[in-house]
């Protein structure tokens, strides 16, 4: 008999902890938009961790009381996110000895009209002329990529007056609406890549991960016909922004 009851108590308490966790998935990339292996992720305040896969893909059981996740990754700064999805996407950028200008040599032409101060930047980042604005300082994000496609701004893109997570309503209910999606009967998660354009049009659209070839195709198909964006923003000018999201199928 005691030996009975010892068994249902370890089953109840087992079952209350199985019941006070939940599992958090997503996947972590670089500045540049590629995936990153062996890096550490580690809710706050637990000490249990995991790290991402060759494809940068992560699942992690985590306190249902945790409401922060913390991916780590040597030569990366550290990001912390809000768990509000059951897909996370972190974007790690990589830590540099350098400021964002990198270094600069400082020639001077001297003419009887006018002196000329002439920055000279290195490889890695587009060359700053400062005759126009020497007394301007400026924020360290000032350039944040190479002048092409970004993954970040001042001002994100938003769509129909809101952030990223409406766009991802709009395109879920699209998709959980579309008759080949309902004729195949497909559930789970298709993660899909595009670009928000200047003039605010989605493009480059690319599927990375899915189950179905079928299903991908018509997440390409649905995002073709998004409404437009307002693009994001940097330094005043709209940029070109990459995003990567979820999908989920029910």
């Amino acid at each position: 008999m005691k030996r009975l009851l010892l068994i249902l108590l370890f089953v109840t308490a087992a079952t209350t902890l199985i019941a006070q966790t939940r599992t958090v998935r997503g996947m972590v990339r670089d500045e540049n938009g590629q995936p990153l292996a062996g890096v550490k992720i580690e809710p706050i305040n637990q000490s249990r961790h995991c790290t991402t896969q060759q494809n940068g893909y992560f699942s992690i059981k985590v306190d249902i009381h945790t409401s922060q996740i913390v991916a780590s990754y040597n030569g990366y700064e550290s990001q912390i996110l809000d768990i509000d999805s059951s897909f996370l996407i972190f974007n790690l950028v990589a830590v540099r000895e350098l400021s964002p200008y990198a270094e600069t040599t400082k020639e001077e032409v001297v003419s009887p009209a006018e002196t000329t101060t002439k920055e000279t930047v290195s490889s890695a980042y587009r060359s700053v002329d400062t005759s126009s604005n020497r007394n301007n300082s400026t924020t360290e994000d000032t350039i944040v990529d190479d002048g092409e496609v970004m993954i970040k701004c001042q001002i994100m893109p938003r769509f129909q007056n809101g952030d990223i997570k409406t766009f991802i309503k709009w395109a879920t209910n699209k998709l959980n609406n579309s008759s080949t999606v309902n004729r195949i009967g497909f559930q789970g998660v298709v993660t899909v890549e595009f670009i928000v354009n200047t003039n605010g049009n989605v493009s480059d659209i690319k599927i990375i991960k899915s189950q179905n070839v079928e299903i991908g195709n018509e997440v390409i198909h649905i995002l073709k016909t998004s409404p437009k964006w307002t693009p994001g923003y940097h330094n005043n000018t709209p940029v070109r922004i990459k995003q990567v999201i979820p999908l989920e199928f029910r």
